[in-house]
């Protein structure tokens, strides 16, 4: 790989040549239930805080990520990213996390940390749980910490929440996790990405009963 060129791009609307086969990337790769529809996704990418980037690799679409970066806030959330099936295992997701990283902290110097999800690993059947507990650990190798006694539900606009678990990757060194900043973190991302209310009921589950004492493995 090191002989390859490879390039992280923002794809600045939805007009640009990268955004189909970014978008089409995404949809192949994550569960529709977790995914935004079409025209919020487009709505969202207006904005300047929500921002899709494309890893290029020769020229082509390798990867994609897609990053909120909320001004005035100690966080930013990495939304979703994706890999190319036939480009996996070769290091492209662990490259693709590194710049998605450097342009958080370049972007949002004030950020301490980086959140995302992941898909359960837990009450799911076996196939599922091999899939979902490799790739949390991967994100591991990679720098980031399962946060392993929080409940997340995401947001679904498809119905009922979908049990996912949060993960976090430290930004700035010498920084603590709080209970106070993962609530307002997730209530941030239910509020200004998937357009919830203040007193969403799914909302208030997760943030309401956050452990004041957070492990992360």
């Amino acid at each position: 790989m090191s002989q390859q060129l490879i390039i992280l791009e923002r794809v600045s609307a939805v007009s640009s040549p990268l955004f189909r086969p970014c978008s089409e990337l995404l949809r192949a790769s994550i569960p529709s239930s977790e995914q935004l529809s079409d025209p919020r996704l487009a709505q969202l990418l207006a904005r300047d805080d929500y921002r899709m980037y494309a890893l290029l690799l020769n020229g082509a679409v390798a990867a994609t990520a897609i990053l909120y970066l909320p001004r005035g806030e100690d966080f930013v959330w990495l939304d979703y990213m994706a890999v190319r099936a036939e480009l996996r295992n070769r290091g492209l997701g662990s490259a693709l996390f590194h710049e998605v990283t450097k342009t958080a902290s370049r972007e949002r110097p004030g950020a301490a940390f980086l959140f995302f999800e992941v898909d359960d690993d837990r009450d799911v059947g076996d196939a599922a749980r091999s899939i979902n507990h490799r790739r949390i650990e991967f994100y591991r190798r990679i720098g980031a910490k399962l946060l392993v006694n929080a409940e997340y539900l995401f947001p679904s606009a498809s119905g009922a929440g979908v049990p996912m678990r949060l993960m976090v990757f430290r930004l700035r060194p010498g920084v603590e996790l709080s209970q106070e900043l993962v609530g307002r973190a997730v209530e941030n991302i239910f509020l200004e990405v998937h357009g919830r209310s203040k007193d969403d009921m799914l909302l208030r589950s997760i943030v309401d009963h956050l452990p004041s004492r957070l492990i992360l493995e």
